[in-house]
């Protein structure tokens, strides 16, 4: 008699559903992340559905099938054939029901054996299963990587960094959180996000940072004005200007270096801090109230009515992370992201200004 077809393709490694490792992730995180305060508690009481078999009542129980003899099982399991049988009649007086029928030759599974055999290698291929995926989860090699960020996002590195699929990393799957730039501090304190990608200062206390690539400031500007015709403009054409700013997008931090830069010697121009989006400040620059500034990203959200002018002016950007998280795959990431990161120079606006 041949191996039972449920004994075949009995690999332990993860599931083969994407979505398993985020779903372990979330099992395996400690009780104050912010993934596991939102699930529901478990609804299964493990009292209610107690029984007396036990795992290695299966794994006899699938042996048997597949080598047909309590001696053959035996060696196989590396144990004596009594414990075979004792392990069997225990399992059969549990169910109330024999599983395998006995002759001279051959101990073969009953009709109803079969059928709980079957689910029996299912149900072992799970726990299998189970228990894998979260030895890689907690050895850094699988899990969630929630990563914050603020203002647009559009073609570049960063778009690149949590939007596209990280090829050398199959099971870690990044979760990007879009917030205000000055909430991501307590976000990261809360293990709402496990990494926040900082433009300009990297003012996050208690954090490690890294720094990434830079991202080219821009100016926007209404279609109509005298300057929307040049691709590049420098900091003194913006001298008169009334500079509008998104305070959810930039924060109180590059707010404060980029009104620096528009008071300094020689500039005669105004900053208004509104506390909405991006979006919303090009609203207002269609409509002729003023100019903005932005990064690059900007170019890649097409908008009626304004213009965009490269600054002479790369903004620095961070990955911030708290060094004592209890995510144990954002150590892998991060030496994914020391390992790309472009070896490029980005000044910060407040440092220049």
């Amino acid at each position: 008699m041949s191996a039972c077809p449920f004994l075949q393709d009995s690999g332990l490694g993860l599931q083969d559903d994407p979505e398993w490792p985020e779903q372990s992730t979330k099992g395996a995180r400690a009780a104050s992340w912010n993934s596991v305060r939102a699930m529901p508690s478990p609804s299964v009481d493990p009292v209610l559905i107690r029984t007396g078999v036990e795992r290695v009542h299966l794994e006899t129980a699938l042996a048997l099938a597949m080598h047909g003899s309590f001696n053959r099982t035996a060696r196989a399991l590396n144990m004596k054939a009594s414990t075979v049988s004792r392990r069997i009649r225990d399992l059969e007086f549990q169910l109330g029901t024999a599983i395998f029928e006995r002759n001279r030759h051959r101990i073969a599974p009953t009709p109803i054996g079969r059928i709980f055999l079957e689910r029996a290698g299912d149900l072992l291929r799970e726990f299998h299963g189970l228990v894998a995926g979260i030895r890689r989860i907690g050895d850094g090699k699988a899990g969630t990587v929630a990563v914050g960020f603020h203002g647009p996002i559009g073609d570049g590195p960063l778009a690149d960094l949590l939007f596209q699929k990280i090829d050398p990393l199959p099971d870690l799957r990044l979760v990007p959180v879009e917030m205000p730039r000055d909430r991501l501090a307590g976000a990261l304190s809360s293990c709402q996000i496990d990494v926040a990608i900082v433009r300009g200062p990297p003012d996050i206390a208690s954090t490690d940072t890294l720094p990434l690539a830079g991202e080219r400031l821009v100016a926007v500007l209404p279609q109509e004005h005298a300057l929307a015709a040049r691709e590049r403009i420098g900091w003194p054409a913006l001298a008169n200007e009334t500079v509008m700013l998104s305070r959810p997008d930039c924060g109180d931090a590059l707010i404060t270096g980029l009104a620096q830069r528009m008071h300094a010697p020689g500039m005669n121009g105004s900053v208004e801090v509104h506390d909405i989006g991006t979006c919303s400040i090009l609203a207002l620059v269609a409509r002729g109230r003023g100019v903005s500034i932005s990064t690059e990203a900007i170019r890649a959200h097409a908008f009626e009515g304004v213009a965009v002018c490269d600054l002479e002016e790369t903004l620095e950007v961070h990955a911030c992370w708290d060094p004592d998280s209890p995510n144990p795959v954002v150590g892998r990431f991060l030496r994914l992201l020391r390992c790309d990161r472009p070896h490029r120079q980005s000044v910060c606006v407040s440092a220049r200004a």
